[in-house]
């Protein structure tokens, strides 16, 4: 964790001997989000290895490393590709072996451009009171922040597994969900998980959306519970008020506090 990104991306020179893999984790790296640094217009899916080759132009961060929370996408990217280097495999083979394959994810892979994903749900987004074709963008390939496709069930055998040591050490879950930066002062945020209390339980979250799509997962680990909702749709979309409405339903603290 506190190996610099010197160590493994030798030509960020400027900055990589001050930025950490647990700052890329917490969000405290102070890197410029890649979608600030391109030099026009894309003509092409933005790919990984061109965030690396984009962030290597830059001489500085946006702020001290370490100093401050700031959400960054660009962090995660860097994490894919620490994972390939790492492991020596890529991402999407890291995935499979590691994780899809032995938690039985059978229908979880990686985006790509030839776009033979079976039974993926295609993205929409409301225009004039009508449902209209929203899917991809150019960012939609990146893999180290996004760009994978599942299912609600497959997605439900993720979430057991985080309550077992099939995928890493109960010590090291312990610190994935441990608050290591505060993006407010009431909400924590772990190794990749928002933590706060919410109806007086411990709350482990995180949403997300992209171009016709978006998410939102959250768990109360006290309560063994968790609301995995996913939608081809992201513009006009709350889905946050879809989970309380479940809260007030399954969990009887939700109800008392409404």
């Amino acid at each position: 964790m506190d190996d610099k990104l010197v160590k493994f991306f030798p030509e960020l020179t400027s900055f990589g001997n001050n930025i950490t893999v647990r700052q890329l984790l917490v969000h405290t790296s102070g890197l410029v989000s890649y979608g600030d640094i391109l030099p026009g217009p894309l003509t092409e899916p933005l790919t990984d290895t061109t965030v690396l080759r984009l962030l290597a132009t830059q001489d500085t961060t946006r702020f001290s490393p370490g100093s401050r929370f700031d959400y960054s996408n660009t962090g995660y990217v860097l994490l894919g590709l620490i994972v390939e280097k790492a492991s020596g495999i890529p991402f999407p083979a890291f995935l499979q072996q590691r994780i899809f394959r032995p938690l039985g994810m059978r229908h979880s892979t990686v985006n790509n451009r030839e776009g033979n994903i079976a039974n993926r749900a295609y993205g929409y987004n409301l225009k004039d009171g009508k449902f209209v074709a929203k899917d991809q963008s150019m960012f939609s390939y990146l893999q180290g922040d996004g760009g994978i496709y599942s299912s609600t069930a497959d997605f439900y055998h993720w979430d057991q597994a985080l309550y077992s040591n099939k995928l890493v050490p109960a010590a090291t879950l312990q610190e994935i969900f441990t608050p290591a930066s505060r993006p407010t002062p009431d909400l924590g945020y772990g190794y990749g998980w928002e933590i706060d209390n919410k109806h007086g339980l411990e709350r482990i979250m995180h949403t997300g959306g992209t171009s016709g799509f978006s998410s939102y997962y959250v768990r109360y680990p006290g309560k063994r519970f968790s609301i995995i909702l996913f939608a081809n749709q992201n513009e006009g979309l709350s889905l946050g008020p879809v989970a309380e409405s479940l809260e007030k339903i399954f969990l009887p603290e939700a109800a008392i506090s409404h």
